[in-house]
């Protein structure tokens, strides 16, 4: 696995851990910020999740911004 590869799965863990309903907004906000990164860093910033994420976290929905961040986990498997 590349270097680039590993720090990619590296936050998709940490996202999949940080993204579950019942965690703390600070948690949520964490995964939706990493998964930002992860959606950047491999198709761009005008993927369709981004604007969700963006939207989510600008209403400080973290429902939303955990359920954007885990639909990233999902399109990463």
């Amino acid at each position: 696995m590349s270097d680039e590869n590993k720090a990619i799965n590296d936050r998709i863990e940490r996202i999949r851990q940080l993204s579950q309903d019942r965690n703390r907004p600070a948690d949520l906000y964490e995964a939706a910020s990493l998964a930002q990164s992860v959606l950047h860093d491999t198709v761009g910033g005008s993927h369709p999740l981004m604007a969700n994420i963006k939207s989510a976290l600008e209403a400080a929905d973290w429902v939303r911004a955990g359920a954007a961040s885990r639909g990233v986990v999902e399109l990463y498997d």
